[in-house]
């Protein structure tokens, strides 16, 4: 059966917060969304999971919003989704509005983001001309059927009609699956930032930062 791509509605926001975990892991012991969420053990825990729904499905549009979102459904179910948008839109100012939409308050805002400091600090940096690529997953049943390659296709054709120069992502140094799924998409790693105490949590030295050219010649 083929998959259908699609935009995201929220709908979807519980399977996009599950793959939005999963993206957070990569190939490590944790996730980004361990430390954005604190409390009880690591894992796509159900309180975990409903909460990055929330800001899914929030009416404050931040980078975890459904409308930045495509989706690969199979039968009927949702079973990979990626994030594109603009490097205008991946600030955090808006993140902040639609935690305290979803009730957070601004002790644990704080707490968070002292705790996500550890990610920050291997972050790529964002160019103002990038297409940014965020949370892309594949849910646990439906992997090694291309669902993430048609995905990809979908949102680089979709950076290249907005006229950005560059395609950027970020990926576990070490997630070797994941690089060469990039790669055969014509993403090419650019740079490693690593950091002695994101290695300690993760147990990966850091991520590689990967780009695509979007407005050059066309694979």
């Amino acid at each position: 059966m083929e998959p259908v791509i699609r935009a995201a509605s929220a709908a979807d926001a519980g399977a996009i917060a599950y793959a939005a975990y999963l993206a957070g892991q990569g190939h490590c012991r944790a996730s980004t969304y361990d430390l954005m969420i604190p409390g009880g053990r690591p894992g796509p825990t159900a309180e975990r999971i409903y909460l990055i729904k929330r800001l899914v499905e929030a009416e404050t549009v931040c980078w975890l919003h459904y409308s930045h979102y495509r989706v690969a459904v199979l039968d009927g179910s949702v079973a990979a989704s990626i994030g594109a948008f603009r490097a205008e839109d991946s600030g955090n100012i808006d993140l902040i509005k639609a935690l305290r939409e979803t009730g957070w308050t601004d002790e644990e805002i704080a707490r968070m983001s002292t705790e996500v400091r550890v990610y920050a600090r291997v972050e790529p940096p964002v160019p103002r001309d990038a297409w940014m690529i965020e949370n892309a997953a594949v849910l646990p049943g439906f992997r090694r059927m291309g669902l993430m390659t048609a995905l990809l296709e979908a949102v680089v054709d979709e950076g290249r009609r907005t006229g950005l120069k560059t395609a950027l992502l970020a990926c576990h140094m070490g997630n070797e699956a994941a690089r060469r799924l990039y790669e055969r998409a014509g993403f090419v790693i650019t740079a490693e930032r690593t950091d002695t105490e994101f290695e300690t949590v993760f147990g990966c030295p850091g991520m590689w930062q990967m780009t695509l050219e979007l407005q050059g010649p066309t694979r």
